[in-house]
């Protein structure tokens, strides 16, 4: 929607509406007028019980901590940082400050900064009573989400100190309660994923065996929905994918000592085995992945550091075949490697991280990143998260600038493309898409042919009238284009045009939330209805 309001009876937003909703799944529907009833009679008995563990680590604290050089809480000044913004509080934590956004409150409520040893441990734990002490019934605080990110990081704080202070016990006991009344069946997806990653960890923690068991029942079934046969987390982001692995092995290190979970243990990593080595394949020479959907750096767990954990887990990397998430991979055999991403949405009942990106990829030469998606900087609601989603945004091309998937609100999609198999020969892909055929009667039709020397892509727009359409590619801020008579030179290769023109302009590419760097895209303007692009490689 790019930013117009509509009135929520108006006959577009009904149909945009529809167009949303058809696509939930029934129980999404249901949980959604379910769960705000089930809120206002929800109430948690106290269990008085003594509390003693049955997890010990007689050796220190397992639990890898991943490399942060950002002070996330400086406890003299009450000051916490995260997405690049910071905030200090006067006197004591105001947990309810949602001032800079949804998902800076929700870090907030994460306490990640309880991994950080430079932090005392009076000074956590003042953290942790604050927030006991003002918690209340209000949305972030009763949240799913951080709830379940904010259970693993109590437990590994309790757990490494070796303090279980009645308060603090009681107050995790009743999050884990609340947790297991209020799974998000009615978002699901990740989101559900850690919510029985997180019960896991509760009901071992606290003995409670329905806690666990619900926990089990979400694991196992979701596990076995989300990861796909490719090793692809079915919502297509590499960055979301590698912060779940981070969350399985952190439970297979906590539940391996127990001879009990040994079954639960073999599960999990077998799941974590394809979707590392699915990681394996599009690491760059930092660690990182191609920013597919809502990705980018920072957000994103380096694979470097994943492996080190692997390695202790004895997790072994696999050969793996792009296929059921929709991604195709070429070139590995020519020492670079195209990701092609033909549109298909992964899920289509949770699309809330997925773009209108029908037809990009990415490029690299060796572990160099050169051709990129630009990724993320928000998830507010405003223009950038809707120009960052958009097509334009992508290595693809749009008509009359529109986008190939109905995109509004912040993580929201309405109607998406039919995406199509021209061809299944192994050195090309050929692909067609109607997302603009609703509206201008166009096809978008795309197919890559590669080489060891070179790749032609062939954009067609079958039905085309003359109508605007622009075809764009977004490099890396490191590679610098330089135009001369062999065609734009980007790194070690030229790029060459045929039946379009073709600019040089800047654009922000997304380093971390609220974090941009200045680099630069091709932008082609079609000539005719079949624009085709020679990458050559030298």
């Amino acid at each position: 929607m790019k930013g117009k309001s509509l009135s929520f009876f108006s006959p577009k937003a009904l149909l945009l509406l529809y167009h949303t909703v058809k696509y939930l799944r029934w129980q999404q529907v249901f949980y959604r007028l379910y769960y705000p009833f089930k809120r206002q009679i929800y109430f948690y008995i106290k269990n008085k019980s003594s509390f003693k563990p049955d997890v010990y680590f007689p050796s220190g604290s397992p639990f890898y901590v991943y490399s942060n050089d950002k002070d996330l809480y400086i406890p003299a000044s009450q000051t916490f940082t995260f997405l690049h913004q910071t905030h200090c509080f006067e006197s004591k934590i105001n947990w309810r400050f949602e001032e800079n956004g949804l998902l800076w409150s929700f870090h907030l409520h994460y306490f990640d900064w309880l991994n950080d040893d430079r932090i005392s441990l009076e000074s956590n734990l003042g953290s942790i009573f604050q927030y006991i002490n003002n918690q209340d019934k209000s949305y972030l605080f009763i949240h799913s989400y951080p709830a379940s990110i904010r259970i693993v990081n109590w437990i590994k704080f309790l757990l490494k100190n070796n303090r279980y202070d009645d308060a603090v016990i009681a107050s995790l006991r009743s999050q884990a309660h609340r947790l297991y009344h209020f799974p998000e069946y009615d978002i699901m997806g990740n989101h559900l994923l850690q919510n029985g990653i997180s019960l896991v960890w509760a009901g071992v923690f606290l003995k409670e065996k329905r806690i666990f068991r619900k926990g089990i029942l979400i694991l196992r079934e979701q596990l076995k929905e989300q990861v796909l046969e490719d090793g692809v987390h079915f919502e297509k982001s590499f960055a979301y994918q590698s912060i779940l692995v981070k969350s399985l092995m952190d439970l297979m290190v906590f539940i391996k000592p127990q001879n009990e979970f040994k079954n639960l243990f073999n599960e999990i990593k077998i799941n974590v085995e394809i979707m590392l080595s699915t990681l394996s394949v599009l690491v760059d020479k930092e660690g990182f992945y191609p920013n597919m959907n809502d990705s980018n750096k920072e957000m994103s767990i380096c694979f470097f550091e994943l492996m080190n954990v692997a390695q202790d887990l004895s997790i072994c990397i696999k050969d793996v075949c792009f296929r059921e998430s929709g991604f195709r991979l070429i070139g590995l055999d020519f020492d670079y490697t195209l990701l092609f991403n033909t549109g298909k949405i992964g899920a289509n009942y949770q699309a809330g991280h997925a773009h209108a990106d029908a037809f990009t990829f990415t490029l690299s030469v060796g572990s160099c990143p050169i051709i990129v998606d630009r990724g993320v900087s928000t998830y507010n609601d405003n223009e950038m998260r809707m120009l960052e989603k958009s097509t334009n945004a992508h290595n693809t091309l749009s008509i009359n600038s529109a986008d190939s998937a109905v995109l509004w609100s912040s993580f929201r999609m309405a109607k998406r493309p039919s995406i199509f198999c021209l061809s299944k020969a192994l050195n090309i892909i050929d692909y067609k898409h109607d997302g603009y055929f609703y509206n201008y009667k166009i096809w978008h039709r795309r197919r890559i042919e590669h080489s060891e020397k070179g790749i032609q892509i062939t954009d067609c727009l079958l039905g085309w009238k003359g109508q605007n359409a622009q075809l764009f590619y977004h490099f890396h801020p490191d590679i610098l284009l330089e135009r001369n008579e062999h065609g734009i030179r980007a790194h070690n290769m030229y790029l060459c045009f045929s039946n379009c023109s073709c600019s040089i302009e800047d654009y922000l590419f997304c380093e971390g939330f609220n974090l941009t760097r200045v680099a630069q895209r091709i932008v082609c303007i079609a000539d005719a209805d079949v624009v085709i692009t020679n990458i050559k490689f030298i």
